[in-house]
């Protein structure tokens, strides 16, 4: 879909419908909401995991949907609404991202792979580096500077 992937990145965005305040989207089904800073029209979530005091928690899958077609799939450990831990992060477009995540960014050891390249190593803050070679998840193109 244009304008949700830019070459070797994935950037998540929140629905609006069934969105809450302050970048907060929630599963029109159980209530649980999780995190996105950048909200989109006609988007949605179905949250499969546990949810503490309405925030998904744990481990499930988190489908985000866009004009009700499956979009972005993340299987792995959620904290606190956003992706913390393992996981396992699949683009509409065939990306792949499989590593650790701190608050909703690759962070850790992981790798991103396309049809076109594959990027393995130390990610740090949604950024990998390895001299010329850059890539982002989670983050956009200008935090990797």
């Amino acid at each position: 879909m244009p304008g949700r992937m830019i070459f070797a990145a994935i950037i998540l965005f929140a629905p609006v419908s069934g969105m809450a305040q302050n970048g907060w989207i929630s599963d029109l089904r159980t209530g649980c909401r999780v995190v996105n800073a950048h909200p989109r029209p006609n988007e949605a979530i179905a949250w499969s995991g546990g949810c503490e005091n309405g925030i998904a928690q744990g481990q499930g899958v988190l489908q985000w949907y866009e004009n009700k077609r499956p979009a972005e799939r993340y299987e792995g450990e959620m904290r606190e609404g956003q992706m913390n831990g393992h996981g396992t992060l699949v683009t509409d477009n065939g990306g792949r991202y499989v590593g650790d995540f701190r608050d909703g960014m690759a962070n850790g050891f992981g790798q991103w792979t396309t049809s076109r390249d594959s990027f393995s190593g130390i990610w740090t803050n949604g950024c990998f580096n390895d001299g010329t070679r850059r890539a982002w998840v989670g983050t956009d193109a200008s935090s990797c500077q």
